[in-house]
């Protein structure tokens, strides 16, 4: 769901005119004249405006000059899940919704299968005991789930604000926002992120007319 999330996105930014790049960004500097900003790529290329909106996750800091980047305020906190196929005769569909279990989510999923995640672990490398201790619920699981078969297995980075709640919202230069630290709730901070820069760049362009 949200990889069609994803792409839904990406599909409507190119209807309205935007360019999608994939060369990785290396760099974000001040310029002179009204595109005040530029992004240097990793390919030699660059990208000049006047607005950066950075919603880079982790990745936000080593773009960042020195006293932006230690005033973006992120770590990492890693998270594994797994995707499980139930016993035979057993499904979640009929569940109303997803379940919530001392902070593990156990959505249900077509055909008898479960997503169950994920766990909170500070720094990058993830854990086999975390991810046994997952699959239990911590010694608490029922048995239709400790008898499920494990499908697949992934894991993903979060970035976590240190000194303020998520998520990290600041104009630190006119012209740069920096929008990330949503930690484990980005798909639902995404849109009040969105809703934040949209106003900061309106109130702005209506200001200097």
């Amino acid at each position: 769901m949200l990889f069609r999330s994803l792409d839904r996105l990406r599909l409507a930014f190119l209807a309205a005119g935007g360019t999608w790049l994939t060369d990785r960004a290396v760099a974000l500097e001040a310029a002179a004249g009204p595109d005040r900003w530029r992004l240097r790529l990793a390919e030699g290329g660059e990208r000049c405006g006047p607005w950066v909106l950075l919603a880079a996750g982790l990745g936000s800091g080593p773009l960042l000059p020195g006293p932006w980047a230690a005033g973006l305020g992120q770590e990492p906190v890693l998270g594994q899940a797994l995707e499980l196929q139930l016993p035979t005769g057993l499904s979640a569909e009929g569940w109303p919704g997803s379940l919530c279990w001392q902070g593990i989510n156990l959505v249900p999923r077509a055909g008898g299968r479960l997503w169950l995640g994920a766990t909170l672990e500070p720094g990058t490398a993830a854990a086999a005991a975390a991810l046994t201790d997952l699959r239990l619920l911590g010694g608490d699981a029922p048995p239709w789930l400790a008898e499920a078969t494990v499908l697949r297995q992934w894991q993903g980075l979060r970035s976590r604000p240190t000194q303020q709640p998520a998520p990290v919202l600041s104009e630190p230069e006119p012209g740069l926002l920096l929008l990330g630290g949503a930690y484990r709730n980005g798909v639902l901070l995404a849109p009040a992120c969105a809703a934040w820069a949209q106003e900061r760049i309106s109130r702005s362009v209506t200001s200097t007319r």
